[in-house]
């Protein structure tokens, strides 16, 4: 609904690099203040933004580098509470625009 952004935090010191984090961070878009921040167990390739949820897809580290970029899992942050579900799959997820 536009009054939160959602966005891979690569400055974070759990970041692997530059280009790989395991840091999903939401914050309100009127305040800037954080809504939330969660560190998954591996860096995370893509986000999936909805309006109480965001779906963040992990994939393996040791696959950065290689051309074997897989997603091995998803993360599904539930922003009214805070809670993460995590699944091991490589099926992907993309939540309605």
């Amino acid at each position: 609904d536009g009054t939160k952004v959602a966005y891979v935090d690569h400055a974070d010191p759990a970041a692997v690099s530059h280009f790989w984090s395991p840091v999903v961070v939401v914050k309100d878009v009127t305040t800037g203040n954080e809504i939330g921040r969660w560190t998954m167990p591996n860096p995370v390739l893509r986000l999936e933004f909805g309006e109480t949820w965001v779906v963040a897809s992990e994939i393996d580290q040791a696959a950065i580098g290689t051309e074997h970029l897989d997603q091995i899992a998803l993360n599904a942050i539930d922003l009214t509470t805070g809670e993460v579900t995590r699944v091991e799959t490589p099926t992907q997820l993309f939540l309605p625009g």
